[in-house]
């Protein structure tokens, strides 16, 4: 067992190949899985620890963590799905097809108002052009991960529409 000393407290089982991180202290109420993740909840649904499954995979060291591998589409979908599971079950939320449409309309909205505060065609109420450039990047990241939740409701393989829709149009010379 391997302990990291900090503030968040954070442990490894190579045996188990498990990392768990404490967040915050208190009574376990409820234990969930998300993906790759199993994680802690208080009666009022606030983490309070997370467990990392098949750590060694999840956060290897050639990993996205570390800015090392790119990840296929696939696989960020899965992780999208893990972070949203967790707000779902955090706040209580049903996510149906129109939820996830709803949120799509909403994030396009923020990633509209964040791009005309940047370019200076909204009030900027005060923000750095870098605060306001990482809130654009922000915004279209929350919009690719609400587009990408959608299609796995709606069981759109998003790889194959692409290569059906706009990758034809490459030649072997272009693609």
């Amino acid at each position: 067992m391997v302990r990291a000393s900090s503030m968040i407290d954070m442990t490894y089982d190579p045996d188990a190949d498990a990392a768990s991180i404490r967040v915050a202290v208190g009574k376990v109420a409820e234990t969930a899985e998300a993906g790759p993740f199993a994680y802690d909840m208080d009666e009022q649904g606030r983490v309070l620890g997370i467990e990392v499954l098949a750590a060694s995979k999840v956060l290897a060291s050639d990993s996205v963590l570390h800015g090392r591998r790119s990840l296929t589409l696939a696989e960020i979908g899965e992780r999208v799905k893990a972070v949203s599971d967790i707000y779902a079950a955090r706040f209580q939320i049903e996510r149906d097809e129109l939820w996830h449409l709803g949120k799509l309309t909403e994030e396009l909205g923020e990633l509209n108002a964040a791009f005309l505060q940047l370019a200076g065609r909204g009030r900027t109420r005060g923000y750095t052009p870098e605060e306001l450039r990482r809130n654009l990047e922000s915004e279209a990241a929350d919009l690719l991960a609400h587009l990408l939740l959608f299609a796995q409701q709606q069981k759109i393989d998003l790889e194959a529409a692409l290569r059906n829709k706009w990758f034809s149009y490459l030649t072997e010379e272009t693609g």
